[in-house]
């Protein structure tokens, strides 16, 4: 059936309005000009020529009317529905940065990263293993965020703790550590999707959402390196130990140094240092790593005390007089009390000093309790206690007393 339109479109002339006339209306008014409230079409036909009539080149509808029912709606590609958060993917790729405060938790960052990543990874290839168009626009999508937040964590970790070693006199340790944190962070994903594969997790499965995904791996990855250390040692582990002793460095209160004498300040800064010694160990942290991180640690307390001070007689000979002790033995306990009986007098261990909450005791015995807590936080604690302990924040405050 063809159906034509029978009507025909065309425009009328408007009739001028009449006006009443007024004494000053012939003076005022041009011959056979235009009235201002009329109105004349500037064209004969300003829809142009196919709304006319039932012509040929009218409008025109052939084959039947479809039925409402057979009116399709239209649906976004199915493609387009993949499951994937990216808006909050792309969030976390804006804001990623590793600063000197929270360098001392460098896994954490790379293990979300790193979870995302492969949830995401996994989620697109189980549903559009069919279709490599689409999986590889998704893919080549996914791969350039990544890319964006590996090199967001690399370039933070350089300026801020790669920064602190080159400014104690490392110089180019910054582009080695990015170099290393690059590969480190590489492998990881690596570790990470090849033990989840192991473990069934990246099965498919089609109650299995990519959120859920992402949450399992990164538990999963939590407990197998986080929250157990000693499983292996690791690039990350050692470059999270890096900026953990950059961090305790930076946090220390040198104020505090000026009220001991230099015997007690020899001794002390030597306490602290066999902390740090002491921690590293404890992590499993490699020698050459070991060694970066101790001498940089010494070189800022030296700068923050006071080079002159630092070295002189009456302080750096109780500083290594105490870390030789350390390295006979491995007791922190034993090196400090051994230095403090051979430089400080009894004063140190007998006379109780008062701190402002009225507790009183000598500084040997607060010297020793900070050490015991040490060691507990050490066993038993967290790197947020330990750090606390080596800081010594408000711990020997009470030699303002003495």
């Amino acid at each position: 059936m063809e159906i034509k339109s029978t009507s025909s479109y065309r425009p009328g002339k408007a009739t001028p309005a009449t006006a009443k006339s007024t004494a000053r209306s012939p003076k005022a008014r041009v011959a056979n000009a235009p009235r201002l409230d009329t109105f004349e079409s500037s064209a004969a036909k300003p829809l142009g020529e196919h709304l006319l009539s039932a012509s040929k080149d009218g409008l025109s509808l052939h084959d039947p009317i479809p039925s409402p029912g057979e009116l399709a709606l239209y649906e976004p590609d199915e493609a387009e529905k993949d499951g994937i958060d990216w808006e909050n993917i792309e969030n976390y790729v804006s804001h990623i940065h590793i600063t000197i405060d929270n360098a001392d938790d460098l896994q954490r960052s790379v293990h979300h990263m790193a979870s995302m990543y492969v949830a995401a990874k996994t989620s697109l290839h189980h549903q559009f293993a069919d279709r490599e168009d689409i999986l590889s626009e998704k893919m080549a999508r996914l791969e350039q965020l990544m890319a964006r937040a590996k090199n967001r964590l690399v370039s933070s970790y350089q300026n801020s703790v790669g920064s602190f070693y080159e400014q104690m006199g490392n110089h180019g340790v910054a582009s080695e550590l990015g170099k290393e944190f690059s590969d480190a962070i590489d492998k990881r994903v690596e570790e990470i999707e090849s033990l989840a594969k192991e473990r069934g997790i990246l099965e498919k499965k089609d109650d299995v959402s990519y959120s859920f995904l992402s949450v399992s791996l990164e538990i999963m990855s939590l407990n197998n390196w986080i929250f157990n250390p000693d499983a292996e040692a690791s690039s990350l582990k050692e470059l999270e130990a890096a900026g953990f002793t950059a961090k305790a460095a930076t946090k220390m209160n040198a104020n505090e140094w000026g009220l001991m004498g230099d015997g007690e300040l020899g001794i002390h800064l030597a306490v602290q240092y066999m902390k740090m010694a002491h921690t590293l160990n404890h992590w499993g942290i490699g020698e050459k790593m070991s060694s970066l991180l101790l001498n940089s640690f010494e070189t800022y307390m030296s700068r923050q005390a006071g080079d002159a001070r630092f070295h002189s007689q009456g302080t750096f000979a109780p500083y290594q007089y105490t870390l030789k002790q350390y390295q006979k033995t491995g007791d922190i306990e034993k090196a400090f009390l051994t230095s403090a009986h051979k430089y400080l007098d009894d004063r140190f261990f007998s006379e109780f000093i008062k701190a402002p909450n009225q507790t009183g005791m000598s500084h040997a015995t607060r010297y020793r309790l900070s050490l015991n807590q040490f060691l507990h936080s050490l066993e038993y604690g967290s790197s947020a206690d330990i750090l606390q302990s080596i800081t010594g924040n408000g711990i020997y405050s009470m030699s303002a007393y003495a």
